[in-house]
């Protein structure tokens, strides 16, 4: 007796949830205007609803709109190299994603004046001093980086930021 008024009970409250789960189905399909009758406040109230959500609409293509013409301004991706003693640079080797402006540091750590080259742009620096330049960001590429005339090192550009 208990087993079958649990089975009862089950059935009843599935359907009772069924019903509920419904109901706001069956309200949005009447509403929709199904029958050839309509009444001023169904009416108004259709047209409010999708006046608000056209607004809305426009609101968020306009944000998005905006957002994708607004562009980043004063990005630089900093870039900084050492000279040790020997003319051998400290890192080696720096990757960057291509196409950003490069704010390069060059600094003097063995106490000697150097003349660096990056990309195309020398670069003077001063004995135990540091020099620093933006340049436009270059295409995917390896580019040689050289301390006094001899290659020291390389500037990777085009690859992913993040681990």
């Amino acid at each position: 007796m208990c087993e079958w008024l649990s089975v009862f009970m089950l059935v009843f409250v599935r359907f009772k949830f069924a019903v509920v789960a419904l109901i706001p189905v069956f309200l949005s399909i009447t509403a929709c205007g199904g029958s050839g009758h309509s009444s001023s406040s169904s009416v108004a109230r259709t047209a409010s609803t999708s006046t608000s959500s056209t607004s809305a609409a426009a609101a968020r293509a306009s944000t998005t709109h905006s957002r994708a013409l607004t562009t980043a301004t004063n990005v630089r991706i900093p870039v900084r190299f050492e000279v040790l003693a020997g003319g051998k640079l400290s890192p080696p080797q720096i990757s960057i994603p291509a196409k950003l402006p490069i704010q390069v540091t060059v600094v003097s750590k063995d106490g000697r004046g150097h003349h660096v080259v990056v990309l195309t742009t020398s670069l003077q620096v001063p004995a135990s001093g540091q020099v620093s330049r933006l340049l436009p960001g270059p295409r995917a590429g390896r580019y040689p980086v050289k301390v006094d005339g001899a290659t020291a090192g390389l500037l990777v550009t085009g690859v992913n930021p993040g681990p």
